[in-house]
């Protein structure tokens, strides 16, 4: 028998007001993991395309993707320039967890650089 969802574990995010704050979904539908796997295929084929400057940030601590898998897209990628900032207080939604202001700095000044 197949499960139309199976339901997610408990948030990764530290900040809990940002726990608070964040729209999320009660589970996760188990046809999406057909179209995530499809999806990733679709991605390792096309990062030695890339050849814009790329910026990859991740967190040491994310338990939802690994950082092991920055290391997979670093060896694929096309472009000659590339940076990577790692994380070490925010789970897997960056944006929104500890360090969100870091990230959002290291972002800024990457465009800055690269903009020009």
């Amino acid at each position: 028998m197949i499960f139309p969802w199976t339901e997610k574990g408990q948030s990764e995010t530290k900040d809990q007001s940002a726990v608070k704050e964040h729209v999320d979904y009660p589970a996760y539908p188990t046809r999406s993991i057909s179209e995530v796997y499809d999806l990733t295929k679709i991605l390792h084929q096309s990062l030695p395309r890339i050849n814009n400057p790329v910026l990859l940030i991740n967190s040491r601590i994310d338990g939802t993707v690994p950082l092991s898998h920055a290391n997979k897209i670093l060896a694929e990628i096309g472009s000659e320039k590339v940076e990577q900032f790692i994380i070490d207080e925010s789970g897997h939604v960056i944006t929104e967890d500890f360090g969100r202001e870091v990230v959002f700095e290291v972002v800024h000044q990457f465009i800055q650089r690269n903009s020009k």
